[in-house]
């Protein structure tokens, strides 16, 4: 079913990128034994990974890979395949880094920026709108998962490029306020959980010195 309106210009999925595919199939004790303490470049993402529309930056890291293993690139798309929890994100890859992606994940790896821009798929994959062209993309009875084919045949609204430029700095700017604003929340957790901690610690001097 097309939740476009029949007005609305627009193409498949497909023919805007160059890579539509799920991310490497690894069994869980593999992934066990390949994951390591020590720092190496390279991680590994899971859609538990992505949260607020951002990745972790506290990957879990691998000790290796196989060459022929799905990885990100800067600019990629990743989507969550479970179609109950929806997550969408924009891969950030530092130079020298390779990101390695769950099978739960899809990577969408654009052909042009300048016809479709990252942010603006992003942007449209979390929207009601998107919400609802996922729903009919997803196939399953007891768990609904978004279908690699439904995925790619998926119709994408063709914006001028001037527009989506406008919408990407727009969303640019309002996701580092966000990005921003998490920061600080997280920092003033972690003073709170310190400041509690500490506390308590001198309640139970003062509970053994009572005694």
């Amino acid at each position: 079913m097309d939740v476009l309106g029949e007005s609305v210009d627009s193409a498949p999925l497909h023919t805007m990128a160059t890579k539509i595919i799920r991310g490497v199939q690894m069994p869980a004790a593999v992934l066990r034994d390949l994951t390591t303490d020590e720092e190496t470049s390279i991680v590994y993402l899971s859609p538990q990974d992505i949260e607020d529309g951002f990745i972790s930056n506290d990957l879990p890291f691998l000790k290796s890979c196989e060459p022929d293993w799905p990885y990100l690139q800067d600019g990629d798309v990743v989507l969550s395949r479970n179609s109950a929890n929806i997550k969408v994100a924009v891969a950030e890859v530092s130079e020298g880094r390779t990101v390695i992606c769950s099978d739960a994940l899809y990577i969408i790896r654009i052909d042009d920026p300048s016809v479709l821009s990252p942010y603006f798929l992003k942007g449209l994959l979390e929207s009601n709108l998107g919400s609802e062209m996922l729903r009919h993309a997803s196939v399953g009875v007891a768990t609904q998962v978004i279908g690699l084919k439904q995925l790619r045949d998926m119709k994408v609204p063709l914006l001028p490029r001037e527009e989506q430029e406008s919408f990407e700095e727009q969303y640019r700017d309002r996701s580092a306020v966000i990005r921003q604003t998490l920061k600080d929340l997280r920092i003033a957790q972690d003073g709170l959980r310190t400041y509690v901690d500490s506390f308590m610690v001198e309640v139970s001097m003062w509970r053994l010195e009572e005694r």
